[in-house]
């Protein structure tokens, strides 16, 4: 009988135990351990996954350990970390009552959302937990937590990595009038990443006859529960200085597919647009516009009226001594251009530049005033032109021309060829 009741109260024993484990809450199992101090306050890093990658979303935890309920209020510093970025997407603070270790707790988590830079070993800070304010406000520090960050594939670096990503534009106007602009708004939306960490737009193409500026760049991040989108939208300012149809290029993205395992693409089309061109403007606008540019011209223009005007009062100042010197000029002039040889000259110069067609008047010319009006009674003449059994003659204008230059050379050596000064003979 005694054996009897002690091998049901093992039975009993047992089933209790196990009943008890049974009900134990599993714990996160990639938290960090930290005993409790002797305030009964703990905290700690936990993981919402066990592998990590770079770039990626990933959920971690500040927990804050108690073994009486958390009734005051809770803060946490800002947290910073090299190539580890931390985002709190939330305030709010979960309660639970897990139990740990055979032993009912109280428990207060924060979430945050973890983005490392890169791939490597690196280390979650100690971060202090604030409980209460002023003067009785604890610090209650969490242990630093080792973690090890996966790589992505090659093919990904160089990319935004995420489940998933598009892009949309939109356009101010598509029918404009020549120095006219349009906007063209680009938007990147991105799951699982912030909006200010999408990077900012490539190199835009550019377009000949087509002034083009980056405009202003905003970012959003929208979360709702476990959900998040980051978009960024970037302006992009096209001004058509001259009229006719325009094409707006198209833009591709390159992005890594998380779920896929695969680079993928997002495209926005190219636009057309249809530059008009600008109506005239009123007669007063274009009056003014004038004006303002004759006031700009005489400005900039202004040392050099000044100076003309003193030329001007200096030429009327000394107009008589002007006049004279250019009437002696306009006589000298005259004088030279009646002197034989300087009329040679002439001759040579038009005969060398007129063609065959207008030849025959220069040399009918030349004849009539040595009072010549036939071309076979000048011997230059008469050597240089042929007939043909037409009647036709061509002249052979090297010959005379040549002819010419003789004659010129002659007439200049017998001007200063020195004469006997007793032309007497002797008786």
């Amino acid at each position: 009988m005694m054996l009897c009741k002690l091998t049901l109260a093992n039975t009993f024993r047992q089933t209790l135990t196990l009943l008890v484990l049974c009900l134990l809450p599993i714990t996160s199992l990639h938290a960090a351990s930290t005993p409790l101090h002797s305030n009964g306050l703990s905290a700690r890093w936990a993981l919402g996954s066990e592998t990590l990658v770079e770039r990626q979303r990933h959920t971690v935890f500040l927990e804050l350990i108690s073994d009486t309920p958390i009734t005051d209020v809770l803060s946490v510093e800002s947290i910073s970390a090299s190539d580890l970025f931390f985002e709190q997407t939330t305030t709010f603070w979960q309660y639970t009552r897990p139990i740990e270790n055979g032993k009912r707790v109280e428990k207060a988590a924060l979430k945050l959302e973890l983005y490392p830079a890169k791939s490597g070993q690196f280390t979650l800070p100690s971060v202090n937990i604030q409980l209460g304010r002023g003067d009785k406000a604890q610090q209650i520090p969490t242990a630093p937590l080792n973690i090890d960050v996966q790589a992505l594939p090659q093919a990904a670096q160089g990319k935004i990595a995420a489940p998933s990503m598009n892009a949309r534009q939109s356009l101010s106007d598509t029918n404009i009038t020549e120095g006219g602009a349009v906007t063209r708004t680009i938007t990147l939306s991105v799951t699982d990443l912030p909006g200010h960490y999408i990077a900012e737009l490539p190199f835009v193409e550019q377009i000949e006859g087509v002034e083009i500026r980056t405009g202003s760049s905003r970012a959003t991040t929208d979360s709702f529960r476990a959900e998040m989108t980051g978009t960024r939208s970037t302006d992009v300012h096209y001004r058509f200085a001259t009229q006719g149809e325009y094409s707006l290029p198209a833009m591709t993205f390159e992005w890594w597919n998380t779920q896929t395992q695969q680079v993928e693409t997002a495209t926005v089309n190219a636009i057309k647009v249809q530059v008009n061109p600008a109506p005239p403007l009123p007669w007063d606008q274009q009056l003014e516009i004038w004006v303002e540019v004759s006031k700009e011209w005489l400005l900039t223009q202004r040392r050099n009226l000044v100076l003309s005007l003193l030329l001007l009062a200096a030429v009327w100042r000394f107009k008589p001594l002007i006049s004279r010197v250019a009437e002696r000029a306009r006589r000298k002039q005259r004088h030279i251009a009646q002197h034989p040889l300087s009329q040679q000259v002439t001759l040579i110069a038009k005969v060398t530049m007129s063609s065959q067609h207008k030849l025959p008047k220069v040399i009918y010319s030349w004849l009539a005033q040595q009072a010549i009006y036939d071309i076979r009674q000048h011997p230059l003449t008469r050597s240089t032109i042929r007939f043909d059994s037409n009647g036709q003659w061509a002249v052979d204008k090297t010959r005379l021309v040549r002819g010419l230059l003789r004659e010129l050379k002659q007439g200049y050596i017998q001007r200063y060829r020195l004469q006997p000064l007793n032309t007497k003979k002797p008786t």
